[in-house]
């Protein structure tokens, strides 16, 4: 069974789901609607295909994804304000 996350041009994602899969959305921000049972189309025909990626293969978009987190500073505050 799996789960796909397809991010579009504009980094907005759409979850997609073998049939039978149960996806669940869990949002510790909004307690009063924390978890919600999704309801994810299945999986398009050619989403999956190409070159699949995983943590460790050595590819220029793991380098650069290390490279950025190795610039966050150690000191953020845990606790950092957002908008309401």
């Amino acid at each position: 069974m799996r789960v796909a996350i397809h991010y579009d041009e504009h980094g907005n994602p759409t979850v997609y789901a073998d049939e039978g899969v149960e996806v669940y959305s869990v949002c510790d921000y909004t307690p009063s609607d924390r978890l919600y049972l999704m309801s994810p189309d299945t999986i398009p025909d050619g989403l999956l295909d190409g070159p699949v990626g995983f943590a460790g293969d050595g590819s220029a978009a793991e380098g650069r994804a290390v490279m950025a987190v190795r610039m966050i500073p150690d000191d953020e505050p845990e606790d950092e304000p957002t908008l309401q």
